[in-house]
């Protein structure tokens, strides 16, 4: 099932990032797509006659233990299984968001146009995302919940973790490359007029519903989903994370070396759904690193009313 999807995906990824896929080659963007329908169904065909399902593991610890294993992490209460048709339709839904943002978008529009597409594509994908596994997202929050502020405080830490290690591979790959684009953009702040900074506002609202698409495609479906299989879980971990860094293409004009950092930092999130077994630990995680910009977006258009 893997191979299939990820097949389809590469195409797809190679020909609108890199332009390497052709027809003479026998392999295009319609082809990509008709692979991942097609090819993908089959395999949802093939799996749904043998459904994988988490294993459970036996609990032999004393009442005691459990009690205190329980002020550690915010567990689920119930395993959830795997639902093929749901990680193929996850899995397009991040495509299908590629490729009209790449198709629908364009040079010639105006700059409320093109943030009112992407703002849209980006609502529609959420909340497809949190329909497929609104099951996962509503027994992992009654866990979370439980000790919500102990977990708010321990996702705040995971947080600057982000950061520091988004600072020190940025640091190591100037220090290995030599090129500062691995620092990354620095956006310069304008405070022109109201209507720009409203648009940055919308624009910049995205990234709030990023950790909710991102957090259930990236970390459950190509990742926490396969834990209880050993090799599929090691492999998962590896793809979940280069297509978590991939996914930023836009943000960075296709700059491979700005979106290295971002591999490391799906890394660290797959690393934290492990142990703590709960997504809601992944997207308050995420949030809080994301706020920073959208932040920013409402501090620039609060200065731009101030300075009407």
């Amino acid at each position: 099932m893997l191979p299939i999807i990820f097949h389809a995906v590469v195409d797809a990824f190679d020909q609108l990032a890199f332009g390497t896929l052709s027809n003479s080659a026998g392999t295009s963007m319609i082809n990509a797509i008709v692979y991942f329908i097609v090819l993908g169904g089959l395999g949802f065909w093939l799996l749904n006659r043998g459904p994988v399902v988490m294993a459970q593991s036996v609990d032999f610890s004393s009442p005691r233990q459990q009690s205190q294993r329980d002020i550690t992490f915010s567990e689920p209460t119930t395993a959830v299984p795997v639902n093929p048709l749901k990680s193929v339709l996850a899995v397009a839904l991040i495509l299908i968001e590629f490729i009209l943002g790449s198709t629908i978008v364009h040079p010639g529009q105006s700059q409320l146009v093109k943030t009112t597409i992407v703002f849209l594509l980006g609502l529609l994908v959420m909340l497809g995302a949190i329909w497929l596994y609104h099951e996962v997202l509503s027994a992992n929050w009654r866990a979370y919940r439980r000790h919500f502020w102990r977990n708010v405080a321990m996702d705040f830490g995971f947080m600057i973790g982000v950061y520091i290690l988004l600072a020190i591979v940025r640091l190591g790959l100037k220090l290995i490359t030599g090129s500062h684009t691995a620092l990354g953009v620095t956006d310069m702040l304008s405070f022109q007029s109201v209507g720009s900074a409203s648009l940055t506002l919308i624009s910049s609202s995205v990234v709030i519903m990023a950790p909710f698409t991102e957090e259930i495609i990236f970390r459950h479906v190509l990742f926490y989903q396969w834990r209880s299989k050993k090799m599929a879980s090691v492999i998962m971990f590896f793809v979940s994370s280069i297509a978590f860094g991939l996914v930023h293409w836009n943000n960075f004009q296709g700059d491979i070396m700005q979106m290295i950092p971002y591999m490391f930092i799906g890394a660290f999130f797959a690393t934290i759904y492990y142990f703590t077994r709960n997504i809601w630990q992944n997207i308050i995680t995420h949030f809080m690193f994301n706020f920073l910009q959208f932040g920013a977006a409402i501090f620039l258009l609060i200065v731009a009313i101030i300075q009407r």
